[in-house]
């Protein structure tokens, strides 16, 4: 369990810990490197705990106690959250708008690391949209701004699911395999093969702008889901290649720039 606008932390252990220590270790390790820059870690041979002087983290032990050890535990956890909600100002979300508008001349880096909730979170407080909460359910949208302001010519906002390496391969999320490695995303739509007859009138000719405004879906350790400005990747190559005797479409796109305009209203 995690309570966000304290940074607290608190992880029940059940009795399969006692055979998981160095998993533990492992997991708490990734949790503290991602909450602080500075670590700092206690491990004993009964529990493990961590501090930094951003995020605390408590634990629960629910085997080998009494009912009354187990609710003194829980009464401990709950009044050294209270401590740490009288100790400072909490603002209940993360506003992302705040974010932005802190933003000097206007311009997004992929450093600011701002997290958007929604799609149409990014085009109603980036790019002048104005739609309603979900009202994007595609993965590329212009704005109207777009044809109006030339330095937006020929450039589209995309939002892909990128695809996650596992035993050397990469899995797609959803239908599109977004293949993304150092500054070049490669891009096939494994519902959609090619067939035989086809592929020769598909040669990746369309009006689609060559220049794409990515903002990648994310998702943290604790499971929140986002997307996140990753920079403006360029079109460079369309072709055909065949996978596992399965032919795709295939499109190929390159970083070029790590920050972006953007047009608040």
């Amino acid at each position: 369990m995690y309570f966000p606008n304290i940074n607290f932390g608190i992880e029940v252990d059940e009795e399969h810990h006692k055979n998981h220590k160095e998993a533990d270790i492992k997991r708490f390790e990734e949790i503290y490197s991602n909450m602080s820059n500075q670590k700092k870690f206690q491990f004993s041979q009964n529990a493990i705990s961590g501090e930094t002087p951003d995020y605390k983290e408590e634990r629960i032990t629910c085997y080998g106690v009494s009912f009354e050890q187990l609710e003194q535990q829980i009464d401990d956890v709950v009044l050294k959250i209270k401590s740490k909600i009288k100790s400072k100002k909490i603002e209940w979300y993360v506003d992302y708008q705040k974010q932005v508008d802190s933003l000097t001349e206007q311009v997004l880096k992929v450093g600011d690391n701002i997290v958007f909730p929604t799609i149409d979170t990014i085009v109603n407080s980036l790019y002048k949209g104005d739609l309603k909460k979900y009202g994007v359910r595609k993965g590329t949208y212009r704005t109207q701004i777009f044809n109006e302001v030339p330095e937006l010519d020929n450039h589209i906002l995309w939002f892909p699911r990128l695809a996650v390496k596992e035993n050397g391969k990469f899995k797609a999320k959803g239908d599109w395999n977004n293949q993304l490695v150092d500054d070049y995303i490669r891009e096939y739509n494994e519902s959609k093969p090619l067939e035989n007859k086809n592929t020769k009138n598909n040669n990746g000719t369309n009006k689609e702008p060559n220049y794409r405004i990515t903002f990648a879906r994310t998702e943290n350790l604790l499971g929140e889901k986002g997307y996140q400005f990753i920079g403006i990747f360029e079109k460079i190559s369309s072709e055909i290649e065949s996978k596992a005797g399965t032919k795709y479409y295939v499109s190929e796109y390159k970083r070029i720039s790590d920050q972006v305009r953007i047009y608040p209203k």
